[in-house]
């Protein structure tokens, strides 16, 4: 428990998120400070979402620079805010690749209004349809994900792969910047 407190959370925080006791003290320390050092993540923010800590943090780093280039369609170079985008940490980028998917083709414009792919299916797909069921817009909404899922899953099961592999040669993560 000392270890997490070194890293400024309070024991009510600790005593909410249990299963980080359970966790080897280093691999939190060092995602903590990959987290906060390397991608320039708000410590007050790590502190709200207690679960980055326990993720691998590869894969968030790469959800990051997908909710980056192919959700928000921010060209690679340009200054990107992770702090900005909280809402969408703990999001599926296969369920924000789905939204933003219906979103296009029913010409929801959430280009401007980028907390409307942070909200449920029901209220997404009211906008369209004002009069679907709110069960029928969660099972329409698993239906439009299963294939990002699927193919999302793949791909960062073989990207896990790759990057500890990398960590194992180099000693870094493989993503220094988002």
């Amino acid at each position: 428990m000392k270890f997490l407190e070194r890293l400024g959370l309070s024991s009510e925080k600790i005593k909410s998120q249990l299963q980080l006791l359970i966790r080897d003290p280093q691999t939190i320390e060092r995602n903590y400070i990959y987290l906060t050092q390397i991608l320039g993540i708000n410590k007050t923010i790590i502190q709200l979402l207690l679960a980055l800590l326990m993720e691998n943090p590869d894969a968030f780093a790469k959800k990051l620079r997908l909710l980056k280039s192919a959700i928000f369609g921010i060209k690679r170079g340009t200054s990107f805010d992770p702090d900005k985008f909280k809402d969408f940490m703990l999001a599926s980028p296969a369920t924000l690749m789905a939204k933003k998917h219906y979103c296009n083709i029913n010409n929801i414009d959430f280009k401007n209004h980028k907390y409307i792919l942070g909200n449920p299916w029901d209220k997404i797909m009211i906008l369209r349809n004002p009069n679907i069921k709110k069960e029928n817009a969660r099972e329409l909404g698993k239906a439009l994900v299963k294939p990002y899922k699927k193919k999302y899953d793949l791909w960062m099961r073989e990207y896990k792969i790759s990057a500890e592999g990398f960590y194992q040669r180099r000693g870094r993560r493989l993503i220094q910047k988002i």
